[in-house]
């Protein structure tokens, strides 16, 4: 055996990779943590089959800041995608080392179509409000776009490597109370799914969510950087660069959204839509469905319950 070789991926991990763990490496050396399985009270059962396997790595206490960009490096070797993973401020168990968590067959993301899904969020949120008039709601929120639905923005301006921006995010987020997790997941939109995250689930389910993310990814360079019990955090490489157009997503959020500048400085819009390469949070309640015509940075979503 040759003394340099990669050593393949320890048999704790390859169980997050079941039947895919062939050839698969991780050349990054992990600190000690656990492989978590779904509390079983948070699972249905009656959806699919997967619950019963583990699904995420946990470090036990908070990981160095140089271990995310090394993790994320080695994903295309792993398959394992890295996530900072932070607790409920009350309860650190929670939602992550408790396996508080649903995970999702990623197969069934593609059958949602974000396009549809966001109309679909667009036109119920207009319904809902319908005769606010009386108390002086007069759509502001969804300026300049009104009522109707206005359909997808297209890609953003490529700034840098969607990884590369990921790696400085991530380092911008550290902080010395988020754990380590590592993901079996192919694209960062996936880890949503895959994890079972049910931080928008009272207001939105997670699936479809999840493929707004892809979506993200493919016209903005987002990547999943950092998920909490009810927050998202995503970077973003190829903004839409108009910092004077607000944002237009679903107003189920009340999002705050920074100018493109080196550092967040959130300001008050309607719901969150296309990142930007600064950060960007979201606050509110379904998480960061976008109508997407505007400058973000990194979304961070809030769901409330």
């Amino acid at each position: 055996m040759d003394d340099n070789a990669t050593p393949p991926l320890p048999p704790r991990l390859a169980e997050l990779v079941v039947g895919d763990s062939a050839g698969r490496t991780l050349p990054v050396k992990l600190p000690p943590g656990r492989l978590v399985r779904p509390n079983p009270s948070w699972v249905d059962r009656s959806s699919h089959a997967s619950a019963a396997r583990p699904a995420y790595w946990l470090s036990d206490t908070p990981a160095p800041a140089a271990l995310w960009p090394q993790l994320r490096t080695a994903h295309r070797q792993s398959g394992l995608w890295p996530l900072l993973l932070q607790s409920e401020h009350t309860d650190p168990a929670l939602p992550w080392a408790a396996g508080e968590v649903d995970p999702q067959p990623v197969s069934v993301i593609d059958r949602y179509d974000p396009g549809v899904f966001l109309a679909t969020v667009w036109a119920a949120w207009v319904q809902d409000q319908e005769g606010e008039e009386e108390i002086d709601y007069h759509f502001e929120d969804l300026a300049p776009f009104g009522r109707d639905w206005p359909g997808l923005a297209p890609p953003g301006e490529p700034m840098e490597d969607p990884d590369v921006v990921a790696d400085w995010y991530a380092g911008l987020l550290h902080e010395d109370t988020a754990h380590l997790g590592l993901v079996a997941a192919d694209r960062s939109a996936d880890t949503l799914a895959v994890t079972g995250w049910t931080g928008p689930a009272n207001h939105a389910q997670i699936v479809p969510l999840a493929a707004v993310v892809r979506s993200w990814e493919d016209r903005f360079g987002v990547r999943v950087t950092r998920v909490g019990l009810d927050t998202l955090d995503l970077s973003v490489a190829a903004p839409r660069r108009r910092p004077s157009m607000p944002c237009a997503s679903p107003p189920s959020t009340s999002p705050s959204v920074p100018t493109t500048s080196s550092r967040p400085r959130p300001v008050k819009t309607p719901w969150a839509a296309t990142p930007s390469r600064c950060a960007a949070r979201t606050r509110g309640h379904s998480g960061g469905t976008d109508t997407d015509h505007s400058s973000v940075s990194t979304c961070r979503v809030t769901s409330s319950a």
